[in-house]
């Protein structure tokens, strides 16, 4: 049993020290966990000097009972009024912690982490710490990163913009369902990317623009189609001349020939054929 209570505290003891690093000294009575082999081991260990307070004398360690006294007076209260002992009790810490003490003059917040704790009582002498050379060079290896992420994923722009018709992805429900949904919908709104679209219905989403695609006309265009698009007749425009090919001189100084063109015959396979 001894040894079982030793490991919980231990285990304990390593939630503490893993946020707010091992304390120089720690002064404890004697109760059977602070005097057992594995805490002893534990100290030695970590570099930690182990003070024990003189038995059955709690004034030794005043400051420990006086705050134990609020502690209990605290619960007390939240036992009288039938409210959550737990969230009263880290009400109280919230307080004590953030408020200047009587003794040092400062918070017990600022003497721990070096800046005063914000709480819910307004304090204009609240002066966040900010450090400008931090804050520089966390942007700085920020965009290094995102540079080299969107070279890596080929990240492009995207080409939505409001009024389009896309198609949104949906989750799929099983093996044969698509990566999208098939009703389009239209951008009405976007703000970097995140961007509001609407279904034909009226119901409104937002989604970030990597799941939303532009949806394609059927139709190709006459350049989709890799045809010359035809410009309209018109009987009182003038025809434009044409202008003559020109050849451009090479890097010695003369105009090169052209290449004579071959004489292309109709093949054999077509002389009983009359073709136009």
């Amino acid at each position: 049993m001894q040894s079982t209570t030793a490991e919980k505290m231990i285990e304990q003891l390593d939630e503490i020290f893993s946020r707010y690093g091992y304390p120089a000294t720690i002064k404890s009575d004697n109760g059977p966990q602070f005097v057992s082999e594995e805490f002893a081991q534990y100290c030695e260990q970590n570099g930690i000097v182990h003070v024990k307070v003189t038995a059955k004398w709690a004034q030794a360690n005043g400051e420990v009972e006086r705050q134990n006294k609020s502690i209990l007076k605290r619960l007390q209260i939240a036992q009288a009024e039938h409210k959550p002992w737990k969230r009263e009790l880290r009400k109280y810490l919230m307080a004590y912690r953030g408020l200047p003490h009587n003794t040092t003059g400062r918070s017990p917040a600022e003497l721990m982490f070096g800046r005063k704790m914000r709480g819910k009582i307004p304090d204009l002498s609240f002066n966040p710490v900010y450090d400008q050379e931090v804050h520089d060079r966390d942007s700085e290896q920020k965009a290094k990163a995102k540079i080299y992420a969107d070279n890596r994923r080929g990240a492009r722009y995207s080409g939505v913009d409001i009024g389009d018709q896309v198609l949104v992805q949906q989750e799929k429900s099983n093996k044969l369902s698509t990566r999208f949904n098939p009703i389009p919908h239209t951008v009405i709104s976007k703000n970097g990317n995140s961007t509001v679209v609407e279904s034909p219905s009226g119901t409104q989403y937002s989604r970030n623009t990597s799941h939303i695609k532009k949806l394609v006309s059927d139709d190709p265009t006459p350049e989709e189609k890799g045809e010359t698009p035809v410009m309209p007749e018109c009987s009182d425009c003038e025809e434009m001349p044409q202008p003559e090919p020109t050849s451009v001189p090479d890097a010695s100084g003369q105009t090169p020939q052209a290449r004579p063109q071959r004489k292309r015959n109709r093949p054999k396979r077509f002389d009983d054929y009359v073709m136009d």
